[in-house]
C-alpha cells in the first residue's frame, strides 16, 4: 500500500492449485528495478527507487514475508515493472508433508 500512488488499485486474489493455494498482490506502485529483483526478500534490502521516493521503511517486509513462506513449504515470486507496480504470486502447499520441519529447542511443562 505505502509504494502505491493515492488511490491506486491493489488486487488480491486467491487461486486453488492441485496440492496448494496461489495468493497474488497486484499493485500500481513505483515498481522494482529488475537489478534489485533479486534482493528484495534479503533482509534490509530496499531498491533504489524507494528510497528516491521518500517512503520510509527498513527493508525487512518483504524478508519476514518470505521467510514465512519458506517455513511453510511455499515459494514466492515477483514480476514488476518500474512506474507500473508489481505482482507477488506466492504459493503454499496444502499439504503439511512438504514444509521443513522446525527444529527449535522446546521444554514440556511437568
Amino acid at each position: 500500500i505505502k509504494y502505491s500512488p493515492f488511490g491506486g488499485r491493489i488486487t488480491v486474489s486467491a487461486t486453488e492449485e492441485h496440492d496448494g493455494v496461489c495468493l497474488t498482490v497486484r499493485d500500481q506502485g513505483i515498481g522494482i528495478p529488475e537489478a534489485a529483483r533479486e534482493q528484495i526478500f534479503q533482509r534490509f534490502y530496499r531498491a533504489h527507487n524507494a528510497n528516491q521516493q521518500s517512503v520510509n521503511g527498513l527493508g525487512i517486509g518483504l524478508y519476514v514475508v518470505s521467510e514465512i513462506v519458506k517455513r511453510h513449504g511455499g515459494t514466492i515470486d515477483v514480476t514488476s515493472q518500474e512506474s507500473v507496480g508489481s505482482s507477488f504470486m506466492v504459493y503454499l502447499p496444502t499439504s503439511g508433508d512438504q514444509a521443513d520441519p522446525l527444529e527449535a529447542p522446546g521444554y514440556l511443562a511437568d
